[in-house]
């Protein structure tokens, strides 16, 4: 049996994307989630905010991986749950998605529907925060919060 889950992640990092047909930055945040947290908070707060999400978003990014690797869907139902709510407050629309998706295949306990959309999900992180960072002047972190934070 191949094992969906490693044969994505093996996939080189700049062909994740295509290979799910997602356009490079198109899509990737939902700027009226953003106006309505900026609105919730401050404006001048994003940035910290951003900061802040993204380095909790690599966590739970490596505990997904973590468990995907472990077929522990328990663990995947519950950190996908976190990561469908804080990727949705924070505009990440693909993201939210596959994480809900995530959680619906874990609790359904289809292992191997879960593994295929732990890989998808993981593979939109990256690409996730490299628009968030961007739309918010912070792109110049994007390199410190890979190395920083244990992402790739």
């Amino acid at each position: 049996m191949i094992d969906p889950f490693s044969a994505v992640l093996s996939t080189p990092e700049a062909d994740r994307s295509d290979a799910f047909g997602t356009a490079p930055l198109d899509g990737w945040l939902d700027k009226a989630a953003l106006e309505r947290l900026a609105d919730d908070t401050a404006i001048d707060l994003m940035p910290q905010l951003v900061d802040i999400f993204v380095s909790e978003l690599r966590g739970q990014a490596a505990m997904i991986e973590a468990a995907a690797k472990a077929v522990d869907l328990s663990s995947l139902a519950r950190e996908s749950h976190v990561m469908k709510s804080s990727a949705g407050t924070f505009g990440l629309p693909r993201a939210t998605r596959l994480a809900e998706q995530l959680n619906a295949a874990s609790k359904a306990n289809d292992a191997d529907e879960a593994l295929v959309v732990a890989a998808r999900l993981l593979a939109t992180i990256d690409p996730s925060i490299q628009a968030l960072l961007q739309t918010y002047g912070l792109e110049g972190q994007i390199e410190a919060h890979g190395a920083a934070h244990g992402g790739t």
